[in-house]
């Protein structure tokens, strides 16, 4: 570390005096802090995604890395997804990485983005060839 980080860190430190000032905490935003990020964070999202996974709602929670929305178990094996997005790019991007297969249950323009959006990227791996 400098040497004038040190001493000037070592005054501060030396210079302590209490100010008699106390902490005074805000109220808080809400009663239920649950609904208050559920209407903050889903208020602005306008498209529903609705997708079924098909692994355990315990994977699909480790995978996905961010969830917009809310994960249910329809057996063992596959869960449903409901997202709230602004865009279906980073959405189709969170999916991509996350490697989880699934079905686009709603709405038929996101199904319709994935068709195009696939199409488009196999056109550019066929073309290096």
């Amino acid at each position: 570390m400098p040497r004038s980080l040190v001493s000037s860190s070592r005054s501060r430190i030396a210079d302590l005096r209490a100010t008699g000032a106390t902490f005074r905490p805000r109220p808080l935003p809400a009663d239920d802090l649950a609904e208050h990020l559920r209407a903050r964070f889903h208020g602005r999202k306008t498209i529903r995604i609705v997708l079924t996974l098909h692994t355990d709602v315990r994977d699909a929670a480790a995978r996905l890395h961010r969830i917009d929305g809310s994960l249910e178990a329809c057996g063992e094996a596959s869960c449903r997804y409901v997202a709230y997005v602004d865009f279906f790019e980073w959405f189709t991007v969170v999916l991509a990485v996350s490697d989880i297969v699934f079905r686009v249950d709603e709405p038929a323009e996101f199904r319709d983005y994935l068709v195009h959006t696939g199409q488009r990227l196999l056109g550019a791996a066929k073309a290096g060839r």
